[in-house]
């Protein structure tokens, strides 16, 4: 073949094709890296796709390939299928796509045996000097790097994760070094990333719904078939174990298996439990080094790995005979990517079980309204758990008036009466407390009392967080820092106050009143570095922490027998969020949360806290009640044609200027409601509900459409309607989950 189709890991669509130099042909197939001249660059990156002997196009006037990157192709012809059939259902780049696939230490080719991490060479008490001095001026990044690494990181972290984490550039963390307030040092990579523990497990006897389950699995294992099957289980149903014994005959089989877990649910318990019944159990997470990832992508691409376990990424592990997927909690908003190419895992796994003929097996107690649906029309299947495991019994949730508890108090105790009494006889009883609240750092809002101004970021549309041990109010966005002023900004006589509640407030109030009882917290801003997350998981669970104090990332994937008490602080928190979403997230997460309660021998107990104690998803929760919710959440967005009951898109216009932004916005729907067929709807153009974020200013407006079919159309119509020279970004979601 004497020409390549090459795709890049750029915002275009179109594919580009460059002729093969006779010396190069022996090397080149599809799947592999090229170099290539594009534009004014002669070192350009780009993915063969495809080689054909023929163009449509003047031969003279095509370039020829410079070099071959690879010795092996990066993709099969399956993952090529398959990256291509993502890049057309979210109407977005092949090449970015691809680039989603490989990890970047595969890519970069980085050492399999040390990493580098950035290590604080300046003491403590200098640090708060250079901070204090130049926060706020030109070294305020430098300052904001050298705080997080004196104060808030445990164990190692990599340069890139120090720069992702401060939202600085790299350049930043070298000024840094070339200063001599740090230095980078080697670590050993550590290698039994592969290895089970030396004391095997054996199978758990399945109860009569566990046996139903695992056989309706077996059957469409056995046919050789593409089927989607729902696993809907009640929390502490055993659907782990359903999980463990399909993929054991599934390796038997001959063929691997991918398990697909939110992010904040990959815990050391779940690897653990894996690794207790299989040999060659991969793992792939955004907290491994990239020696790491590539060190696990390697052994699953040369076939040493039986099971590949880790979060949306890993529908793309490039296992060489898959024959079974699963998706636990496959409910979760973090299975969609929000950046490009802006897949959902879920729905990926579904392409790719099709395309290889693999059962794909969606777990969840809380189910999306999508896979509810689908399980309506006949396009899944649905097995039901409906009890746990040795007929333990619902935790009893308690649901707490917050309107009364004010009702005549001198001040708001976020801790109600009733959840303060239950924690203290549970503690009593030598038993475990989870307390969960959504909400990071120690106050949400820092108020004028006066003229009611709130310090607010001026790089976003946003209210800065105010964290007590720093002293320091927190853009959660674009993370910038300030202290605090004494006086208000605004009226120059009000004393600034802090009001609402954060995880860090909720910990320093479990302290006051249970001081006696080890408490801890776990949040993005205490769980930093590679192992803070495990280590605090073992404190957990060998009981050296009674009280755990936390957001999302506590309320999945812990299966402690010791904790029967689970409070929610406030439910309302993602009631009131303002999507068409908003009421299905709060219901599956106080019924999640409120699963960690009562999962051993010991029965449980759940609070929750609401100023909407007679909201439906709130009560249908307390009564884990999945079926009545589905079907009144359904009849409503019905009504309203939302999805699922429509496809949707939403697009996202930014700018440095919000007049700009906003005339081009009205422009754009302006002309796609002209070309779009009747049976789509559009919403907007709008301010989002964060309109602005890092100085840029933000509308969207969003298009519903029967079929995904007529949103591809008005993708395809969307790029002459912009217009190549323009001002303005603009990037589109295709079945969007979040609406900030």
């Amino acid at each position: 073949m004497e020409y390549a189709e090459i795709v890049l890991n750029r915002p275009m669509r179109q594919s580009y094709h460059y002729r093969v130099p006779e010396r190069l042909r022996p090397a080149l197939c599809p799947g592999k890296r090229v170099l290539i001249s594009f534009g004014k660059k002669n070192d350009a990156e780009g993915y063969c796709v495809g080689l054909v002997d023929k163009v449509n196009f003047p031969p003279e006037k095509i370039k020829d390939i410079i070099g071959v990157l690879d010795k092996e192709p990066l993709l099969t012809p399956v993952m090529l299928a398959l990256t291509r059939q993502v890049a057309e259902h979210y109407c977005c780049s092949w090449g970015e796509v691809i680039q989603a696939t490989v990890p970047s230490g595969v890519r970069r080719t980085v050492s399999e045996k040390t990493i580098k991490v950035v290590k604080l060479l300046m003491p403590l008490e200098n640090v708060k000097a250079f901070v204090f001095e130049h926060r706020g001026k030109k070294k305020d990044k430098q300052a904001r790097v050298l705080r997080v690494l004196a104060e808030e990181i445990q164990g190692d972290i990599t340069p890139f994760e120090l720069s992702s984490i401060c939202a600085v550039s790299r350049g930043v963390i070298n000024k840094l070094r070339s200063d001599g307030h740090v230095e980078y040092e080697e670590r050993v990579v550590e290698k039994d990333l592969f290895e089970a523990p030396a004391e095997k497990e054996s199978h758990l006897e399945l109860n009569e719904e566990q046996q139903a389950a695992l056989d309706h699995t077996l059957r469409a294992v056995h046919s050789g078939s593409f089927s989607v099957t729902l696993l809907q289980g009640v929390t502490g149903s055993g659907k782990t174990e359903v999980y463990l014994q399909a993929i054991e005959e599934v390796i038997s089989s001959g063929k691997q298996a991918i398990v697909m877990v939110p992010e904040i649910s990959l815990t050391p318990q779940m690897v653990q439990r894996f690794r207790a019944r299989f040999d060659g159990v991969a793992v792939l997470h955004s907290r491994q080094t990239e020696a790491q990832r590539r060190e696990q992508w390697n052994g699953i691409r040369d076939g040493k790995a039986t099971v590949v376990i880790g979060p949306r990424s890993a529908v793309f592990a490039p296992v060489p005979a898959l024959g079974l997927l699963v998706i636990d909690e496959e409910h979760e908003n973090s299975f969609k990517q929000d950046s490009s190419p802006r897949y959902n895992g879920r729905d990926v796994a579904i392409m790719r079980g099709k395309l290889e003929n693999a059962v794909v097996l969606l777990g969840s107690a809380t189910p999306s309204l999508e896979s509810f649906i689908n399980c309506r029309t006949g396009k899944f299947d649905r097995v039901l758990l409906t009890k746990r495991v040795a007929e333990r019994p619902m935790p009893p949730v308690h649901i707490v008036d917050m309107n009364l508890e004010l009702e005549g108090a001198k001040y708001w105790n976020f801790l109600s009466r009733p959840l303060t009494v239950r924690m203290k006889e549970t503690l009593e009883r030598d038993e475990q407390v989870l307390l969960f609240l959504n909400r990071r750092g120690f106050s949400t809002q820092v108020r004028c009392p006066r003229c009611r101004h709130q310090l607010g970021c001026n790089q976003c549309d946003t209210l800065m967080t105010y964290y007590q041990v720093r002293h320091l109010a927190v853009c959660l966005h674009c993370r910038q820092e300030m202290v605090p002023p004494e006086l208000c900004p605004s009226c120059g006589v009000g004393r600034m106050r802090y009001l609402g509640i954060g995880t860090e407030k909720i910990e320093e109030e479990v302290k006051r009143q249970f001081p006696e009882f080890p408490v801890a917290r776990m949040d993005s801003d205490t769980m930093r570095g590679h192992d803070a997350y495990e280590k605090q998981f073992a404190k957990f669970r060998e009981g050296k922490t009674r009280i755990l104090v936390g957001t999302q990332m506590i309320s999945k994937g812990l299966d402690m027998p010791n904790v029967t008490l689970v409070g929610v602080i406030s439910a309302d928190t993602s009631l009131n969020l303002g999507d068409f979403r908003a009421f299905e997230r709060t219901f599956q997460l106080v019924a999640q949360v409120a699963g960690r309660a009562g999962r051993g021998t010991k029965p449980g107990q759940v609070v929750v806290q609401t100023f909407s104690p007679e909201h439906h998803a709130i009560t249908m929760a307390a009564e884990h009640d999945f079926e009545r919710f589905a079907a009144k959440e359904s009849e409503d967005r019905k009504a309203l044609l939302s999805p699922p009951f429509s496809r949707s898109m939403r697009i996202i216009f930014s700018g440095l200027h919000e007049k700009e932004v906003e005339d081009f916005s009205e422009k754009v729907g302006e002309n796609l409601r002209k070309i779009a067929p009747d049976a789509v709807t559009f919403l907007g153009p709008a301010p989002c509900l964060l309109s602005k974020v890092r100085n840029m200013y933000r509308f969207h407006m969003m298009g519903f459409a029967p079929k995904v079919g007529m949103i591809r159309y008005l993708a395809s119509s969307l790029d002459p309607v912009l217009g190549r020279k323009r001002k303005v970004e603009v990037a589109l979601d295709v079945d969007p989950v979040n609406m900030f």
